[in-house]
């Protein structure tokens, strides 16, 4: 063999468990999580994916960017804040019967959202919330 076919298999030995759990977002047929929330501060706090599927410019409307796959749910932890889904369907794996829960909040939004086998969208001790234009299937 080669010296450099050499180094190329010794690197990837030695370097590929590191690389492969990193590059599994890039493929279409691995699986990957993407629940989030929005943190009391207007963070964005992503347990499982690392380039969450939400974006804001302001720290008051977070929009989707992709479809998203729940392992659990995705929570608002922030008042007066606007969740535009933006026509993007919402699926949970686990068939958890939460997909949205907005808790302790107010002056919600949640908006354009497509729920499929996702749960339910929770509004607990919540005030001032408005749910707008949004699609529940099973």
């Amino acid at each position: 063999m080669s010296r450099k076919l050499v180094l190329i298999l010794v690197f990837l030995l030695f370097c590929g468990p590191f690389v492969i759990p990193i590059s599994r977002h890039a493929t279409a047929d691995t699986l990957q999580y993407d629940d989030f929330t929005v943190m009391a501060n207007g963070s964005i706090y992503s347990r499982y994916s690392m380039v969450p599927p939400v974006t804001t410019s302001d720290n008051v409307t977070y929009t989707l960017t992709r479809n998203v796959t729940l392992y659990d749910w995705i929570q608002i932890e922030r008042n007066n804040t606007i969740l535009d889904g933006a026509g993007y369907v919402l699926t949970n794996v686990q068939l958890s019967p939460i997909g949205l829960e907005v808790e302790e909040v107010s002056n919600v939004t949640v908006r354009n959202l497509n729920f499929e086998n996702s749960g339910r969208l929770v509004l607990a001790r919540a005030s001032d919330c408005i749910v707008e234009n949004n699609n529940f299937t099973n």
